[in-house]
């Protein structure tokens, strides 16, 4: 996916700075122009904590006063020599703390970090529940549409013939063998509905002509002619039950019946004997191979379908780093409502050091919250499932990143010929949560160190150091093949200057640095942008999903879409 950072939404201590007032000023005042000041002592940035709640604290400053101090909305405590602290709440997984001190006249300083905290879970273990799938009748109408086109498009002359002759009656003297030509039909109406323990199935055939070439024999004297069998509707009816055996979907047709409407049998120049010898026979033959054929297709389109919830070991390439991706389905129910599949998930990055992530395991979106949109197919991803990857790739160092400013990264002009590469450093793993019903989905960066390096004759010299957070939206798109792919938007990014380990002042504008945080976060959210996407989705092969959807459920990411058959 391709991004365009030059459109991020920066928010910046030096660009946050403003000399504006709601106070009325005399001919003869001046306007206080000079921002405070702002130090956080605690906590450290990448600071992984135990409880849900954080004491942050610093010293403030301002040549005329500071008037108020908010970190995350909570008002600090200021004391007279310029002390604050706030207690905030830090929920589990990754919070952004952001400080913001001003003075009377409306200016402000800033300072962005961030903490990590929760249970940590093994990276290697298995994310329970990581995905559940819901299928109403929409989903398997769509399916049945599709199994119904196929029908009427299928060589079912060139499936049969392998297995001609097709019927065989008789001896050498008097009997006959008929090979399979051609099947037509004007049109196959394929239903499925959902029923308890699977699907019920009827399939429609209407217009139907069969072709066959008989050999026979008669008084031990060799003959050939062409017989013709046509219908106006075969009807096919049947149940399949779908179930679980250990990860693998299973799926079956039972209870087949079949009628068939306005036959007639054209026996060309077939012998007397022949017919008398048949007696029926080449109906009801054709009859059951068609129903046999027919069926099996139904049952087959329906075990492709749901093949698609279990991937087993699927191995990706991602910026050098292999992952492998597995998703098993745990447990399965079909009603009269529609059918549910629950997936247990594992994602494994090559190279990962096993550092854990942090997880909060939700209960199951209830059906109500699966089927409120009615569209055909609801699918529920734990955002467990999304930090696992997430936090396994950081651990891998994969995110730790060195590169040289090109022309890729834009604004190469505004940068001059003061910084040639560009090191980023990220204390504290990437972090997806799927808290607010209805909301969107959003990825945070937090505290990624970028050392903004000069190359001249003398070495390397770090000039400057950014400390950047940043959130990003997740969205979802779909693809004509019926495959659903998570992908990320435009980040927000937040944006301080620090000066630990730093020789001097800083020597950037506010545009370079902006150009500079725009190359850093939007390397890594193209890394991350192949991540996502790379996340056991299922996948509906031949199926269009349009109108697709994404939202939140507490701990889920809610995906949703309609079917259409091609």
């Amino acid at each position: 996916m391709k991004h365009t950072y030059q459109r991020l939404a920066f928010y910046t201590s030096l660009l946050l700075a403003a000399s504006c007032t709601s106070q009325a000023l005399g001919d003869d005042e001046e306007r206080d122009a000079n921002p405070p000041s702002v130090r956080i002592v605690a906590p450290e940035r990448g600071t992984v904590l135990v409880a849900e709640e954080v004491w942050v604290s610093g010293y403030a400053s301002d040549d005329v006063g500071v008037d108020r101090i908010e970190v995350n909305g909570v008002v600090a405590n200021l004391q007279v020599d310029g002390y604050f602290e706030a207690l905030v709440p830090a929920p589990t997984g990754l919070t952004l703390l952001q400080t913001v001190v001003a003075d009377a006249a409306g200016n402000r300083a800033t300072d962005t970090r961030s903490v990590m905290s929760g249970d940590l879970r093994v990276s290697d273990a298995r994310v329970d529940d990581a995905l559940v799938a819901r299928l109403n009748e929409q989903t398997f109408s769509a399916l049945g549409t599709m199994t119904g086109n196929i029908m009427e498009t299928t060589d079912y002359a060139a499936i049969a013939a392998p297995l001609n002759p097709v019927i065989e009656m008789g001896g050498s003297c008097l009997g006959a063998q008929f090979d399979l030509l051609d099947v037509a039909m004007s049109e196959a109406v394929v239903d499925l509905v959902p029923i308890d323990g699977g699907l019920a199935v009827s399939i429609e055939v209407f217009d139907l002509d069969v072709d066959l070439f008989a050999r026979f024999a008669v008084a031990c004297i060799d003959g050939s002619s062409t017989v013709g069998i046509t219908a106006d509707r075969l009807l096919i009816t049947g149940r399949v039950p779908i179930t679980l055996s250990g990860d693998e979907i299973l799926v079956d047709i039972v209870d087949v019946e079949s009628t068939i409407d306005g036959l007639d049998l054209d026996v060309g120049i077939l012998p007397d004997a022949i017919v008398d010898l048949a007696n029926g026979l080449i109906e009801s033959q054709v009859e059951s191979i068609l129903v046999d054929t027919l069926e099996q297709d139904v049952a087959t389109m329906v075990e492709d379908f749901l093949a698609g919830f279990a991937t087993t070991g699927q191995a990706f390439m991602i910026f050098g780093e292999e992952v492998v991706v597995t998703a098993a389905p745990t447990r399965l129910d079909f009603t009269t409502e529609g059918g549910t599949i629950v997936l247990d998930s594992h994602v494994d990055v090559t190279g990962s050091v096993g550092v854990g992530y942090v997880a909060s395991p939700r209960p199951l979106p209830s059906s109500v919250v699966l089927d409120a949109t009615g569209q055909g197919l609801r699918l529920g991803l734990a955002d467990d499932m999304v930090n696992q990857a997430l936090s396994a790739f950081w651990s891998s160092g994969a995110l730790n990143l060195s590169f040289d400013l090109g022309s890729e990264d834009g604004n190469s002009s505004t940068l001059g010929d003061l910084v040639d590469a560009v090191q980023i450093n990220m204390l504290l793993p990437p972090y997806a949560r799927a808290e607010v019903v209805g909301e969107s989905v959003q990825v945070t960066l937090g505290d990624m160190l970028v050392d903004i390096i000069d190359k001249s004759d003398r070495g390397e010299e770090v000039i400057t150091r950014l400390a950047v957070s940043a959130t990003i939206e997740l969205g979802l798109e779909s693809g004509a093949n019926g495959e659903l792919r998570l992908v990320t938007s435009t980040p927000s990014v937040w944006v301080d200057v620090i000066d630990q380990g730093i020789e001097g002042a800083n020597i950037l504008a506010d545009e370079q640095i902006e150009a500079l945080a725009s190359a850093a976060t939007g390397r890594v959210a193209a890394i991350l942008d192949d991540l996502v996407g790379a996340l056991p989705i299922p996948v509906f092969g031949g199926v269009s999903i349009v109108d697709t959807t994404l939202e939140t459920a507490t701990g889920y990411l809610l995906l949703g879409g309609t079917l259409e058959a091609p």
